[in-house]
């Protein structure tokens, strides 16, 4: 009995030894789930963003001759009519503010592929949402309007968004768009521009292939 009791009691102490020193096994599905979290987190820290950017040239003009002919009109203002200081600050004011906006802004925004989705800008003035899943045709331009800007025609579903009149994308929608930023206008073409066409037309088409259903 004494022998019979030691033994078990020897194997038990074996038992409860080795069970001890094993390593405890992880579960199978703990790691596939926190790497697949991880992969999704990483994966949405990329989102796909790229920038094109746009001719300033005509903005940089632009600019250059509204700021000299604010300050003329400010000048003689203030000579020709006697406004005193306070006057002449709140004027040189709002035409600082308009200078800034409608004239500087332009040269620090840039269109923009955020996703599956285009941005366009130009200046604090204008931003429009475009999906790529909703662009039909696109294509290039030769020749543009005369004038350049955000503008549209009344009797027309084409919202202009340039800054050269030469090398322009167009770009046909499956659906009309309402633009907010431009007064609300309903089109489904639009017609910009960018410094690297071949590159824009590449990075759009490359999205609409890999968004299109299999």
């Amino acid at each position: 009995m004494t022998g019979l009791h030691y033994g078990s009691l020897r194997a038990a102490i074996r038992w409860s030894l080795l069970k001890f020193l094993q390593p405890t096994p992880e579960p199978q599905h703990a790691w596939p789930m926190g790497k697949n979290m991880l992969l999704e987190s990483h994966c949405s820290r990329k989102m796909l963003v790229k920038s094109f950017a746009y001719s300033r040239k005509s903005f940089s003009l632009d600019f250059i001759i509204f700021a000299i002919a604010a300050v003329i009109v400010l000048a003689l203002l203030a000579i020709t009519a006697k406004l005193d200081l306070l006057s002449i600050a709140i004027g040189a004011a709002v035409v600082a503010v308009a200078l800034l906006v409608l004239g500087a802004s332009p040269l620090f925004t840039k269109h923009e592929i955020i996703g599956d989705k285009l941005m366009l800008r130009q200046g604090w003035y204008f931003k429009a949402e475009i999906p790529i899943k909703n662009i039909k045709k696109i294509e290039m331009v030769e020749r543009g309007p005369l004038r350049t800007g955000v503008f549209f025609r009344f009797f027309q579903s084409t919202l202009f968004v340039t800054s050269k009149r030469y090398d322009l994308i167009m770009l046909e929608l499956k659906e009309k768009q309402r633009f907010g930023w431009a007064l609300g206008k309903k089109a489904n073409k639009i017609m910009f521009d960018v410094l690297e066409p071949d590159r824009f037309l590449r990075t759009v088409e490359e999205l609409r292939k890999s968004l299109s259903p299999i």
